[in-house]
């Protein structure tokens, strides 16, 4: 069974800066961090194996005239993914 990535800090430390995979522009990249817990456990285990895992690498390559869906590379696949399931996906943005 797979479960999501707590994205909480402990206090007194530095976090990074997490967001989810729909705030970022064309040409940013991050890495993701987990999978909110809301997420339905097929939708889940669906953007896990298209690759969407913890600490994979992304980027973000194209979006439509009207921001979804978009195209993001994820590892060495472009996969193209509508604002309803990017709201899922946590990602790390560089510092």
């Amino acid at each position: 069974m797979m479960t999501a990535t707590a994205l909480e800090g402990s206090s007194g430390t530095t976090t990074p800066r997490t967001t989810t995979l729909t705030s970022l522009r064309r040409g940013d990249g991050a890495r993701v961090v987990g999978i909110d817990a809301g997420c339905p456990l097929p939708v889940m285990q669906r953007l896990c194996e298209l690759g969407f895992c913890a600490d994979a690498p992304i980027e973000c390559l194209r979006r439509a005239p009207f921001g979804s869906p978009t195209v993001y590379r994820v590892g060495d696949a472009d996969l193209c993914l509508r604002k309803a399931l990017t709201d899922y996906i946590r990602v790390e943005l560089p510092a």
